[in-house]
């Protein structure tokens, strides 16, 4: 599965429950957790991320960022190192 697959299988689930920024972090987990594993693997891709943890550490640490409101929602993963917002 591509990366805008993914994106777009992300982005279909969250739909507009961007507002609620405290659910946001939650969702994303049941996101990943709905992922496969060479799905989640991509998603480090994106990150760009060198780290050696495990995917499953990983997919705890990854958080959605809202990019572009004209451009929609697009999926941005990133290391949260522990700054809640």
């Amino acid at each position: 599965m591509g990366v805008k697959k993914i994106v777009k299988k992300v982005n279909d689930f969250l739909g507009k429950k961007w507002k609620k920024q405290k659910k946001r972090i939650k969702e994303f987990e049941t996101i990943l957790n709905r992922l496969s594993e060479k799905e989640t693997k991509v998603l480090m891709r994106l990150n760009r991320e060198t780290d050696p943890r495990t995917i499953k550490e990983m997919k705890k640490k990854l958080r959605l960022i809202r990019v572009n409101k004209e451009e929609g929602i697009k999926l941005c993963a990133q290391v949260n190192e522990g700054s809640k917002k």
